[in-house]
């Protein structure tokens, strides 16, 4: 396996095995406690993520297809450019730019804390076969188009590591909220 998406695959891992040990043993009031009105809850940050992530599932399974049935192949190594390297730095925790999520990314007030856990386990399962699946092509010639914006196009593999780096993010505002001095303790 390339180094690249053998890193890749470590940071995916690392994702899931955080969010399993973030929500282990919390209750569902916990789950959806927010430090304060308008903020995130854990639950929501997963949802976000299961949202976003998800949208981006189709996008990089078609490229990862398309590059296989053309031939995109090469060994790599593989460097982003550098709107794409800034990208990525920009979502990595902790972060210093706060800007909102757009609103189809929001999580929605209605939702069940126990499926959305699963639903989390799902899509990160999901992104791990694609980062193996990648294994072999180009990362820097085929690209995949954002699902936020659909002007937006980054190379397959600077588009594989923003993904990890925004749940990265995601996880590290939900561990703030479950450290909160005011977290429930049951």
């Amino acid at each position: 396996m390339h180094p690249q998406i053998e890193k890749l695959r470590q940071e995916l891992e690392a994702v899931r095995a955080d969010a399993d040990s973030l929500v282990a043993g919390l209750s569902d009031k916990q789950l959806q406690w927010q430090p304060r009105p308008g903020s995130w809850s854990i639950v929501e940050c997963l949802a976000h993520l299961n949202s976003i992530d998800g949208q981006d599932l189709p996008n990089l399974y078609r490229e990862i297809t398309m590059g296989r049935k053309n031939n995109m192949t090469a060994v790599g190594p593989f460097k982003w450019s550098w709107f794409e390297r800034w990208f990525i730095s920009t979502v990595n925790p902790p972060f210093t730019m706060k800007v909102p999520a757009p609103k189809k990314y929001r999580p929605s007030k209605i939702f069940n804390a126990r499926e959305t856990i699963l639903e989390f386990q799902r899509v990160q399962h999901d992104l791990f076969y694609l980062a193996a699946e990648a294994d072999g092509l180009d990362l820097k010639k085929i690209k995949v188009v954002s699902p936020a914006a659909s002007w937006l196009k980054m190379s397959l593999g600077a588009r594989l590591d923003l993904i990890a780096a925004h749940d990265r993010r995601h996880l590290w505002q939900a561990r703030k909220v479950r450290d909160h001095a005011s977290f429930p303790k049951d």
